[in-house]
């Protein structure tokens, strides 16, 4: 697909991540990375506040933040032609827009810590596990946000209703 394609060649060590696509917007990694004395702070080199017990959700988004296929996906703002209001399964595009927010804050080099209440707020609304203020296994939170983005982001504007087979006798 082309957004396979897309994350594939940007995260190729011989493709740049200026390709542009119908948003108009690019996004250069290593042109950001090569400007970074022009910043008060690093883009990238960010802290996340915690918010009551979420070491476990700061440590899982400073770790997506640095695959660099993804979060030039999202900064290059490639993500939002793949926005799928209509799936059921998603969140009509609030979780990639508020991860995307996000994102934006970590990376601006504006900023040496920002406070991610929105998306665990969204988080906490989605799936009602993460609500609150408790530890949570990173993991799992991981893959419920990498779920809901793929939901969100997910191309295949109206998936068809295919019907269980009746389970074999006996």
């Amino acid at each position: 697909t082309k957004a396979n394609d897309q994350l594939h060649e940007a995260s190729s060590s011989s493709a740049t991540s200026s390709n542009q696509k119908n948003t108009g917007k690019s996004f250069d990694w290593d042109d950001l990375m090569s400007k970074a004395r022009e910043f008060d702070n690093t883009p990238g080199v960010c802290g996340l506040s915690n918010i009551g017990n979420t070491c476990f959700m700061n440590s899982m988004l400073q770790c997506l933040s640095n695959v660099k296929a993804l979060t030039t996906y999202f900064l290059s703002k490639n993500f939002v032609e793949d926005i799928n209001e209509e799936n059921v399964l998603g969140t009509q595009g609030k979780m990639a827009w508020n991860y995307f927010k996000l994102l934006k804050q970590m990376w601006s080099g504006r900023h040496s810590h920002v406070t991610p209440s929105a998306l665990k707020d969204l988080i906490g609304t989605v799936q009602p596990q993460f609500r609150g203020f408790k530890q949570h296994d990173a993991q799992e939170l991981c893959m419920f946000l990498l779920d809901a983005l793929h939901e969100d982001l997910n191309m295949i504007k109206k998936k068809p209703y295919i019907q269980d087979k009746d389970p074999l006798p006996g």
